[in-house]
C-alpha cells in the first residue's frame, strides 16, 4: 500500500501573505523530499478547532500564526519546553499519535539576532507586544543573558502576567535606555513612526518581524543612529528551519540558504 504524500501547513488569521508556503515548497523540491505545503485560513469563531481540524485533514505538520499561538496551546496532547514557558505554540508534531506544540520561534529570534551580530548577553531590551512572538522574544532574551527586558503592550494584564516570568522583565514604555528594540506586534505603534534617534540614544540594533511590511515603523531613525536594522525575514527563514528540522530530521539552513527570489 502507498501512502500519499505528507501535506504541510500553516494555519491563522489572515494567511494569505504568509511566505512560509513558498519558503518550506522550495526547501521540500530542493532536497528532494515528498510533500508539499499549504496556507490554511482559520475562520473567525473556529479557533477551539484547530487541533482536531488538524486530526481530521491529516495533516503532517503544521505551523501556527496569529492569532492561534496561544489558544493552540490550550489544545495539544502536550508541550516542548519552549511552548510551556512561553505559552504560545508556533508548530505541531505528531510524536506517535500524539500532537506537541513547540515554539520554534524562540529559535528563530536567537538564531536571527546572532547572525546580525547583535549580543543579548547583558543586553537592556524593549520588547513592543504581548502575543506569541513577543512571548518568544522575551525568552530568547532571558535565555540569551539579557539584563533586562522591558515589555511594551496596549494590554496591561498581559503585560502583568509576562512581568511575573522574571525579575528581568519589567513594564517599559521607554526606548532611552534600551540597547536592542524587538518589534512584535503585527501592527504599526504610533511610538515607534515616531521614534527619533534622540529617543533612543543607546539602541545597536533594531528587529521588526513584520517581514511583509515595506516600511517598518523606526527604520529610518535606527539607521540614522549608525544602529543595526534586522528585519522579520532572518527570523522567519530560522524558525520555519527549525520546524523543517522537527517534521523532516533535515535542518534545510544546513544545507542550502533560502532561494534568492525569496529574499526581499
Amino acid at each position: 500500500m502507498t501512502h500519499p504524500p505528507p501535506v504541510y501547513a500553516v494555519l491563522g488569521r489572515p494567511v494569505g501573505r504568509s511566505r512560509s508556503p513558498e519558503l518550506h515548497r522550495a526547501w521540500l523540491a530542493a532536497l528532494g523530499l515528498p510533500g508539499t505545503y499549504v496556507a490554511l485560513e482559520v475562520p473567525e469563531g473556529s479557533e477551539g478547532d484547530v487541533v482536531r481540524s488538524v486530526r481530521a485533514l491529516g495533516l503532517a505538520g503544521c505551523n501556527v500564526t496569529v492569532p492561534l499561538k496561544q489558544r493552540v496551546a490550550e489544545q495539544v496532547d502536550a508541550l516542548a519546553p519552549t511552548a510551556t514557558v512561553t505559552g504560545a505554540v508556533n508548530t505541531l508534531v505528531w510524536e506517535g499519535t500524539r500532537l506537541v506544540g513547540h515554539n520554534t520561534d524562540v529559535e528563530g529570534c536567537t538564531r536571527a539576532l546572532v547572525e546580525a551580530g547583535l549580543s543579548l548577553s547583558g543586553a537592556r531590551l524593549v520588547v513592543v507586544g504581548t502575543g506569541g512572538a513577543a512571548r518568544a522574544a522575551i525568552e530568547a532574551a532571558l535565555a540569551g543573558g539579557a539584563a533586562e527586558v522591558g515589555v511594551w503592550g496596549r494590554d496591561e494584564a498581559a503585560v502583568v502576567a509576562l512581568t511575573a516570568r522574571s525579575p528581568r522583565v519589567v513594564a517599559s514604555r521607554d526606548l532611552s535606555s534600551a540597547e536592542i528594540v524587538i518589534h512584535a506586534t503585527s501592527g504599526r505603534p504610533v511610538a515607534l513612526v515616531a521614534a527619533t534617534p534622540e529617543s533612543m540614544p543607546h539602541v545597536v540594533g533594531w528587529m521588526d518581524l513584520n517581514y511583509w511590511d515595506p516600511d517598518p515603523p523606526g527604520r529610518a531613525a535606527v539607521l540614522a543612529r549608525g544602529a543595526v536594522f534586522v528585519e522579520g525575514w532572518p527570523m522567519l527563514c530560522a524558525q520555519a528551519a527549525a520546524s523543517f528540522r522537527l517534521w523532516t530530521g533535515v535542518d534545510p539552513l544546513q544545507v542550502l540558504r533560502p532561494p534568492r527570489t525569496l529574499v526581499r
